[in-house]
């Protein structure tokens, strides 16, 4: 029997759409989009503001797929149009001439640009909107002298009514976010941290756990990324962020006791007997699509991994269970402790802790709304450092605001009429291409939409403009140049170029404006064009810094491994973790965007001989291993009750590990030798931990030797 393509089936109209990428709630949303530009504008051409067109611009940026995020993008961009507005207007009123003017301008844009990459979330919008509307305060007045305050100030006015008016038309048909779904995306995320550990204890084959690994890894930074943008516009939303960042932290510590255990178990160590069965049990309750009750009666003792608590939803039997034919105490599967978390290997209580916390934030998480706030977890791993992108800040602040300067001082010393419009394209431009994470990727698309969107302006400035005489007319005459724009925005094929398209138009059609003549119109048309083709050619032949600023967060790592040995102001877990963590998150979105992710990079599977390989998810999880297993020597060499042997043993191995950048070879396999020397002293395990965990890292953490092949010990 032969299936009927549903492409073949499909009427010719909805063909269509499908090329266009326009399905039937995409429709919607361009008729609401052209609703809210229309309604804008003929708002701003019937109270008579100056460049009513200015008040079309925000609807195709302030619209987004959420609720929340709709009304918070409004909110910063009211709040960016007003700082940039006051900022602007000082720059003026210091009076210290054009090129102090420019100056200033430079410095204010460049500080915005900076703030983009160092403000989290929607924050980072409202930043990029205040050197925006600083440029277009000053610019028009210090290089065109028909243009007064006034006339700058009503591109203010129009930016405030544009934001009120789309917020009003789209936020009553936008849905709310899905931050249920969210959290139980995080949930089975967590799951999946745990099913990695069951993976390194059940011995699956290392192709297949370090696949697991970076598959999660990659994961957590998206979720983290995601995070923010999910939470806008909800207090209860970024009250819950806290345990949102937990769970991540969490399946980070998770994620990296998985690497460790699987290098223990690769040097032939055997996990302990009833882990196996609890880790997964763990896992499946985790990734469940509906999050089961916690059914532990009250007064019985948990049943659940060792440490993670009756909040983990695993019932205890009335009787203690017997693991291989030995009672155990509530301990499940380890004879020799009530739980990991007091056990005296640091490996298993690190892994408790880690699972301890998830269960606390997973269940504060989903806590009813009047407790969210009520609810704490364990501080050793629940933090992780803000972000903050300084290198990537600097470049595009530098960038930005340098390049603001030069096309303003051109502008001013050639004297043509356009220059204007170049400098603030140019302002405009290299703000938001370097406000993205991959810019060259949408380099030529920005170009693509401005060159659309310019020709389109110059067809209707020089064929309709000279014939409105009303202001209906001129209502009619924009109002399928809007609708047309709004189906390209709602597109799924062609969003992107779009709002560089209807931005360009805008501003290049001069809506609402006297006509003008044919050289005027050229020169509007071609600034534009000029400063997006230069703006854009400058990102594109710029080398990527992707792998750079991944070499430097290594870097950063290595220098952080070697505070926590005490050469710098670190003294515990407490100040490295929440700055390692976030580190290894952003390493994994820098190697990602480089292409070089550890997707397509060998396993490092700790046999002899073995090469290191750098971008690899085991490198990154190794580094937070080594820091764990600092961490442990530290603390054993401060034990005064402990055998002198294993203090003199942990003291010897930190001495080494200040050697862990310059030369890991050599301090691996010294580490291997102090090792072997004493087998059954506490501090053995947790040097050979550390071994394994700069044999992973080494060449991260030192590039200068990635070149080396660094030999695990045995």
């Amino acid at each position: 029997m032969t299936v009927p393509d549903s492409t073949v089936s499909a009427s010719p109209i909805a063909r269509l759409g499908a090329a266009l990428g326009l399905d039937r709630a995409a429709l919607a949303h361009a008729l609401r989009l052209w609703l809210a530009a229309w309604l804008a504008f003929g708002m701003a051409a019937l109270l008579h503001i100056p460049n009513p067109y200015w008040a079309a611009m925000p609807i195709w940026v302030v619209a987004q797929p959420s609720r929340g995020l709709l009304f918070e993008r409004g909110v910063f961009r009211v709040i960016g149009t007003l700082v940039g507005a006051a900022l602007g207007t000082l720059i003026l009123a210091l009076d210290g001439g054009p090129w102090m003017a420019f100056a200033l301008l430079g410095v204010v844009v460049a500080a915005s640009a900076t703030a983009v990459h160092t403000l989290r979330g929607i924050q980072a919008y409202g930043a990029m909107l205040t050197g925006m509307t600083a440029a277009v305060v000053v610019l028009p007045s210090v290089l065109d002298p028909t243009v007064t305050l006034a006339i700058a100030f009503s591109r203010v006015e129009c930016t405030l009514i544009g934001v009120v008016v789309v917020t009003v038309v789209t936020g009553l048909f936008t849905p709310p976010a899905r931050r249920g779904a969210f959290y139980r995306r995080v949930r089975a995320l967590c799951g999946d941290a745990v099913d990695c550990v069951a993976r390194a204890v059940g011995g699956a084959a290392d192709a297949d756990a370090d696949a697991a690994e970076r598959r999660v890894l990659a994961e957590i930074g998206a979720v983290d990324a995601a995070a923010r943008l999910v939470a806008a516009g909800s207090p209860q939303g970024y009250r819950r962020l806290r345990y949102v960042d937990g769970l991540i932290a969490g399946a980070l510590a998770t994620l990296a006791a998985a690497r460790a255990l699987g290098d223990r178990r690769r040097r032939g160590e055997t996990p302990p007997a009833g882990l196996l069965p609890a880790l997964t049990t763990i896992a499946e309750r985790l990734r469940a699509e509906q999050r089961p009750a916690a059914p532990t009666p009250p007064g019985l003792p948990s049943q659940a991994l060792p440490g993670l608590g009756a909040s983990a939803g695993l019932a205890a039997p009335a009787s203690n269970p017997a693991v291989d034919g030995v009672a155990v105490d509530g301990a499940f599967g380890h004879p020799a402790a009530a739980s990991l978390a007091t056990t005296a290997d640091p490996l298993l209580r690190r892994l408790g802790d880690a699972l301890d916390q998830l269960a606390a934030a997973e269940d504060a998480l989903f806590a009813a709304a009047d407790e969210a706030d009520a609810r704490a977890f364990g501080p050793r791993t629940a933090r992780i450092e803000p972000h903050r992108d300084w290198a990537q800040g600097r470049r595009g602040g530098l960038l930005a605001g340098g390049a603001t300067f030069v096309a303003a001082g051109a502008a001013f010393v050639s004297g043509l009429p356009a220059g204007e419009l170049v400098a603030l394209g140019v302002c405009i431009f290299s703000m938001v291409l370097g406000s993205l994470p991959d810019p060259k990727r949408v380099a030529p698309l920005m170009l693509a939409g401005v060159i659309a969107g310019v020709c389109i302006a110059t067809g209707y400035r020089f064929l309709i403009q000279p014939a409105l005489a009303t202001t209906l007319a001129l209502l009619l005459s924009i109002s399928p140049f809007l609708l047309f724009g709004a189906l390209a925005r709602a597109s799924r094929r062609f969003a992107l170029p779009a709002i560089d398209a209807n931005m360009c138009f805008l501003l290049a059609s001069q809506a609402g404006m006297p006509a003008a003549a044919a050289p005027q119109i050229l020169a509007g048309s071609g600034a534009l064009v000029i400063a997006a083709a230069v703006v854009c050619a400058v990102f594109l032949l710029l080398p990527s810094r992707a792998r750079h600023d991944a070499d430097a967060i290594a870097r950063a790592l290595g220098r952080d491994l070697q505070r926590l040995l005490g050469n710098g102001r670190w003294t515990g877990f407490g100040d490295w973790h929440p700055r390692a963590a976030r580190q290894v998150l952003r390493l994994t979105l820098h190697l990602a965007r480089s292409g070089e992710n550890a997707s397509a990079s060998a396993a490092v599977t700790g046999d002899a001989g073995a090469a290191i390989d750098p971008n690899s998810a085991g490198a990154m999880l190794g580094a937070l291993n080594l820091g764990h297993a600092i961490v442990g020597l530290r603390e054993l060499a401060a034990q005064a009750d402990l055998d002198p042997v294993a203090r003199q043993q942990a003291a010897r191995a930190l001495s080494e590990l200040r050697l862990l950048a310059s030369e890991p070879a050599a301090v691996v396999t010294r580490l291997g030798a102090l090792a072997e020397s004493y087998r059954l002293t506490a501090a053995t395990p947790v040097l050979l931990d550390a071994a394994h965990s700069l044999s992973a890292c080494a060449a991260l953490i030192a590039p200068l030797t990635a070149s080396k092949a660094v030999q695990p010990s045995t």
